[in-house]
């Protein structure tokens, strides 16, 4: 049964050895292509193409299906202080020293200080995965990424009270989040 192929068809099937839609299969030459099965004499290799295509489709979905849960990741209980308030130091800077690590939270994840300058330095004190500190309503309060073992300091202003949410913009879906509560 020979049918006309599609063109976009007749360009991309593989059926033992193919070259721009024609088949070569043992002496028998034969170019029609139908449907994606290509037929070659008695050889009809087109079943065994879509056969791999649908067993290797199976097992990519399997692969990306098998990091997927319904239940909640559980986290061992912060490290540290939950909650710090900080004054300011003898040069009018308020420091503030987060810590970070394997449990995907930042310590202390609350933060009090009164409007005016802030240093903020975070500390890589796990082994695993980078982190990082931003938030979006604070101009300047980003830390960039921070790997096992290092330390990195970011310095700005704060004019308005407020509660001023942070995250680690790498970890956020798994719940590393803080707050920035800042007094007149």
């Amino acid at each position: 049964m020979n049918r006309p192929a599609p063109a976009a068809l007749s360009r991309c099937v593989w059926a033992g050895r193919v070259w721009a839609g024609r088949v070569w299969a043992g002496r028998v030459w034969a170019g029609r292509v139908w449907a994606g099965r290509v037929w070659a004499g008695r050889v009809w290799a087109g079943s065994v193409l879509a056969g791999c295509v649908v067993v290797g489709c199976f097992l990519v979905g399997c692969v990306l299906l098998s990091g997927c849960s319904n239940r909640e990741m559980r986290r061992p209980p912060p490290s540290g202080p939950a909650e710090t308030s900080v004054r300011p130091g003898p040069d009018g800077v308020q420091a503030v020293d987060i810590n970070v690590g394997d449990d995907y939270r930042f310590s202390p994840a609350v933060i009090n200080v009164r409007v005016g300058q802030i240093r903020l330095t975070l500390h890589h004190v796990g082994q695993g995965a980078p982190h990082t500190l931003y938030s979006a309503a604070v101009p300047g309060m980003r830390v960039g990424l921070v790997r096992s073992g290092e330390t990195q300091s970011v310095q700005f202003t704060i004019a308005r009270p407020g509660r001023y949410r942070f995250v680690c913009t790498i970890h956020e879906a798994q719940g590393q989040t803080g707050t920035l509560v800042v007094a007149p």
